[in-house]
């Protein structure tokens, strides 16, 4: 039995319509990862008088994750969209098309949830949660690097599937119900040996599988069996996630015909554009009032992030027929603004900011190629910020540096605390 080696998981996904209700995840990350997996409570009891449990009982199953990599600018949509949502799009022409997410200081945000999909395409192990949402955003800016972080929650883990874009095949006795004959299948060409007019799955499955052109591991079966039932026919391995030929079938049954059809298309995962978002296209600005926003650059900022936590916590009932939460809530978040500058006369002049109990508004922007009539591809957070607090100064390379930390404050007159615009190629998520 062949391991099943990390280096060749895959993570797929698709955006869901129904908060928890599964959808083809049909797209593949590049720069982003979800890396997801169980998260069980199990109540373990131990009777009066025992030394060791006698009982383990599970209460709640769901399913967590992680969201690390480095982004692009096509990618780092679906991260603002499952944390901060209320998404605007519009088109600017020239196939680029600009995103606009507003988080509420007050009332429901309206973010998006995902089916994330894990595994080996070829080797047909995968896992999949449905209802996967962020509960932790955040974007990490160096002149080194950007870094994307998250922690993810969802539904309960569903183990041995395969990733979505596998072929489907279809084969049904119609037209009659016979009680002899057999059938033979041809594949590309490779015919087998003829199967019964009341075949199981597992007897199609090594029909096929002596083809010399299916592998063990090609296809798996299941279905059956004939004639009352149809036999599905999932092409994976060498042909997983791509558009085969169809089986055709010449039987001699006494009555009725194996009719095969195409109820699931194979077809590859769509890979998003790679236009990373590179540590030399940052700059951030510190201003007085939202009408200045992205007018004074602070030009000895030596790292800089921010990130928006504890946003969605699960809705755990008793009822027998739920077998993971049945929803999520908001929570109280929690925002961080971090820059770290050099201890000029500049960054000196935050200490009165923050004495004074006074906000700033902050962008912080990535301006990338250009799309087309002369709009970039571009990322943006504006912010308003108070500092509520100062480290101590320290050696950054050899520069005397300080850091302040702040938190989004909502400002009346700006009506809102925070805003992330994406300027892509991208018409939607």
């Amino acid at each position: 039995m062949a391991e099943v080696a990390t280096i060749n998981q895959v993570v797929q996904i698709g955006v869901e319509t129904t908060e928890g209700t599964a959808v083809p995840a049909l797209k593949k990350l590049a720069s982003l990862g979800f890396d997801i997996g169980p998260d069980v409570t199990i109540d373990v009891f131990k009777a009066t008088g025992r030394k060791r449990p006698s009982i383990a009982a599970m209460s709640m199953e769901s399913a967590e994750g992680d969201l690390s990599g480095r982004p692009t600018y096509d990618e780092i949509m679906y991260p603002l969209a499952m944390i901060m949502g209320n998404k605007v799009t519009t088109s600017l022409g020239s196939g680029a098309y600009q995103h606009v997410f507003t988080p509420k200081t007050s009332g429901s945000d309206v973010v998006k949830s995902l089916t994330v999909e894990q595994g080996d395409p070829t080797a047909g192990l995968a896992h999949r949660s449905a209802g996967t949402k962020l509960v932790s955003f955040g974007i990490n800016v160096s002149r080194s690097a950007t870094e994307v972080t998250g922690t993810t929650i969802g539904k309960r883990i569903t183990e041995n599937v395969r990733l979505s874009g596998n072929e489907i095949q279809q084969l049904a006795i119609t037209g009659g119900t016979p009680t002899s004959g057999e059938a033979d299948l041809t594949f590309t060409g490779q015919t087998t040996a003829g199967v019964g007019h009341d075949a199981t799955a597992g007897e199609v499955q090594t029909a096929l599988e002596a083809l010399s052109n299916i592998n063990p591991g090609d296809v798996i079966v299941a279905g059956g069996p004939w004639p009352a039932t149809p036999i599905t026919v999932e092409f994976t391995g060498q042909y997983a996630q791509s558009d085969v030929a169809a089986i055709t079938a010449v039987d001699d049954f006494d009555a009725g015909e194996v009719t095969i059809t195409t109820p699931t298309p194979g077809s590859a995962p769509t890979e998003l554009p790679e236009t990373p978002i590179q540590p030399t296209e940052w700059s951030c600005y510190l201003d007085d009032t939202s009408g200045a926003l992205g007018t004074t650059k602070a030009l000895r900022v030596l790292s800089v992030s921010t990130s928006d936590s504890d946003r969605f916590g699960p809705v755990w009932v008793v009822d027998q027929a739920q077998d993971s939460y049945v929803a999520t809530v908001e929570t109280d978040p929690s925002s961080e603004f971090t820059v770290m500058l050099a201890a000029d006369a500049y960054a000196r002049t935050l200490f009165a900011t923050m004495r004074a109990g006074a906000g700033k508004f902050v962008r912080l922007e990535a301006v990338g190629p250009v799309i087309g009539g002369g709009i970039n591809h571009r990322l943006r957070f504006d912010m308003h910020i108070k500092i509520t607090d100062i480290d101590r100064f320290s050696d950054q390379d050899g520069v005397y540096a300080v850091q302040f930390t702040g938190q989004w404050f909502h400002n009346a007159a700006w009506a809102k605390s925070m805003q992330a615009t994406v300027t892509n190629t991208q018409a939607d998520l």
